[in-house]
């Protein structure tokens, strides 16, 4: 129903500090969307570099970096990882074994 739809959406707008945020990941998916085409991370990134990447942004915004919004990079990766875990299309060991490979 459309009274369903208006709670899940506003659900998934709390998990934003501010419409800011939305804003901000919008834009990093975005670019992104330009630069390796349309939803091409849902195809799979080696869960390994994707949680490398989390870490090194997480750094960067630590470290006061501003060369780019670092934490809608944060938030990202934090998305593709959660992405990657609940999709029936990736293995859910292979997920585990990627992320050893970085220990």
């Amino acid at each position: 129903s459309s009274d369903l739809s208006q709670r899940n959406w506003m659900s998934a707008y709390c998990v934003f500090a501010s419409y800011d945020h939305a804003i901000r990941l919008g834009a990093l998916l975005t670019r992104g969307a330009a630069k390796y085409s349309e939803r091409n991370w849902q195809k799979g990134i080696s869960m390994a570099r994707t949680y490398r990447s989390l870490c090194r942004h997480y750094a960067q915004c630590e470290a006061g970096e501003s060369d780019e919004d670092h934490y809608a990079a944060v938030l990202f990766n934090l998305m593709a990882l959660w992405y990657y875990d609940t999709q029936p299309q990736f293995d859910g060991n292979e997920i585990v074994r990627d992320l050893k490979a970085v220990e």
